[in-house]
């Protein structure tokens, strides 16, 4: 059967990816996963954009009349997927060898959720995969378009950061010390302020090179952080006391568990089951725990509602 060729180098404008330099740099922090990286499984990660390109151009392929296996294998044989060839050569391999799309993601917690493999199983056992990966591409491309908001706001800030700390290094560094050669020669005494400039510049040049062995203390106690559930915890409920950007996180996260929430309820879940799956959709883990201890005690028969009251640092009347 003959089926319509579709472009595989297309791609969704609403998940193009820009450009590097410091937004690169803020994608890549903004990609760090708080807590450590999840255990088991493989340890290969499709970051968000590239993994709603792939997931769209995989749903066009089926809505083409592809079967599931071909799709998978002509995403493999393109040159754009060609950094993830691997990860879309063992998911046909796995289907082909008479396993689900969705087991087979499984094996990738690192690139779909919990959430996301929900959904594709709900899909396959009720016939409608398709439907169910439409669902998970919307989802996926609204935290895309989030991500991307969230990038162009503190953007500025940092570059106007980089940029002062840039400025003052070179007038400590550069502009000070000639100044203070001149000043020195015609004997002139110096004002407190100039003093002080001065002395920030001899420390600037002659101890500098501290900033190094720092930044590296900095990077392992951040990865120490990141590898122990408790600390990240800890360093989790910190970030939720910070002015301005603690609300911010908060309302986040609540927003990760009410998408959640819904996208399962929409997939025929109960509310008590969706607590479950929706759990693992929250980054923060100070926030997680208190949606854990909600989800334990619906579990007991509770009201939702009263046990989300319990939690109002959170959870807003």
């Amino acid at each position: 059967m003959a089926t319509s060729h579709v472009p595989l180098n297309s791609r969704s404008p609403s998940v193009a990816s820009a450009g590097g330099g410091v937004m690169g740099l803020l994608r890549k922090l903004h990609s760090i996963e708080v807590g450590g990286k999840k255990k088991g499984g493989d340890a290969t990660r499709i970051p968000p954009v590239p993994l709603a390109d792939l997931l769209r151009l995989l749903l066009m392929l089926l809505e083409n009349g592809l079967s599931l296996p071909k799709a998978l294998a002509s995403l493999a044989a393109d040159r754009s997927s060609a950094r993830y060839r691997s990860v879309l050569v063992r998911l046909r391999m796995t289907i082909e060898a008479g396993g689900l799309l969705s087991d087979a993601m499984q094996r990738y917690p690192r690139t779909f959720t919990p959430m996301q493999i929900q959904q594709i199983r709900i899909g396959e056992k009720s016939g409608s995969l398709e439907k169910a990966m439409r669902r998970v591409c919307e989802q996926l491309e609204r935290s895309v378009a989030l991500r991307k908001r969230i990038i162009k706001k503190v953007s500025y800030p940092v570059l106007i950061t980089v940029a002062g700390a840039g400025l003052m290094i070179f007038m400590c560094v550069v502009v000070v010390p000639e100044f203070e050669t001149v000043y020195s020669s015609s004997g002139v005494d110096l004002p407190v302020v100039t003093q002080v400039v001065t002395g920030m510049s001899r420390q600037v040049i002659h101890n500098g090179w501290l900033v190094v062995p720092f930044c590296i203390t900095l990077v392992a106690l951040l990865s120490l952080i990141r590898s122990r559930p408790k600390l990240s915890r800890m360093a989790d409920a910190g970030l939720l006391k910070l002015p301005l950007v603690g609300p911010w996180l908060r309302d986040v996260a609540v927003l990760q568990f009410v998408e959640g929430m819904s996208s399962m309820v929409e997939c025929g879940y109960t509310p008590v089951d969706a607590v479950g799956v929706a759990v693992e959709c929250v980054g923060n883990r100070e926030i997680r725990a208190s949606v854990d201890q909600v989800r334990r005690s619906v579990l007991r028969g509770e009201r939702l509602s009263k046990q989300m009251g319990n939690h109002d640092q959170f959870f807003s009347a």
